[in-house]
């Protein structure tokens, strides 16, 4: 067994058969490896992600038990053990963490899908003017014209928001952001939005002058139509006159 690499602890179906592996840290295997081990899995019908661990039966409990809770033991209320890669067949002790339910939420909702057009964790694509837009738990964070700095934005809100341990896209680090201030991040964001969605001038000077066209042609048609309504007329009188 190789001291320096995760070890492998074989997962078992109901018929004894090695249907998938989870991964311990060395100093773990030799207690991990007097029980057996088997493969459950659950899939999230929203974004299609199955999510798996490695559960087996602990006779000195005479419980099922999670394998991340034999490693770590059981955590204090409010707070569950996060896989920190997001796989839940990892752990290592290096991957395991005790989080807050919000902590863990920020992991797991970091999914990407073929829907955001963007290989980075927190952006999509805006459709209408193929700018990026990024943000986290419904919290809008801004819209940029390059992909990397939307990613670069949520990666900083995660940070502060989630501390070192976030899963994030590793653009920046904790240390670069820590001293930024949220409150701020966020009001900047807010504001930005706020200027973006007021017009330009140049966007209402064309719509001054498309009403102002409109008006002119509007007044041109009404010329138009009674310089029509007045010949209709005066043909008709003429007509009255030779009968």
């Amino acid at each position: 067994m190789d001291k320096d690499n995760p070890c492998k602890i074989p997962l078992r179906n109901s018929n004894k058969e090695i249907i998938d592996y989870a991964y311990v840290s060395p100093e773990d295997y030799d207690n991990v490896n007097k029980y057996k081990w088997h493969l459950y899995s659950k899939l999230n019908e929203k974004t299609n992600y199955e999510n798996k661990y490695a559960a087996g039966y602990i006779s000195l409990d005479n419980k099922t038990m999670r394998l991340h809770h034999f490693i770590l033991g059981k955590p204090e209320k409010g707070y569950v053990i996060d896989h920190k890669d997001g796989n839940g067949l990892n752990n290592t002790r290096e991957n395991l963490r005790f989080a807050t339910h919000a902590q863990n939420a920020q992991n797991k909702q970091n999914t990407k899908t073929e829907i955001s057009h963007s290989k980075y964790l927190g952006v999509t694509q805006v459709e209408c003017n193929k700018k990026w837009r990024t943000g986290a738990a419904n919290i809008y964070l801004g819209t940029f014209d390059t992909e990397i700095e939307a990613a670069i934005m949520y990666d900083k809100y995660t940070y502060l928001k989630f501390g070192p341990d976030a899963r994030t896209n590793n653009l920046i680090t904790y240390d670069e952001v820590k001293d930024l201030d949220l409150e701020e991040l966020l009001k900047n964001a807010k504001n930005a939005r706020s200027e973006r969605e007021l017009p330009s001038s140049n966007q209402i000077s064309y719509l001054f002058y498309s009403l102002n066209g409109l008006e002119q042609a509007s007044h041109l048609f009404s010329r138009s139509l009674y310089a029509l309504l007045n010949h209709i007329m005066n043909y008709l009188r003429t007509r009255e006159k030779f009968k």
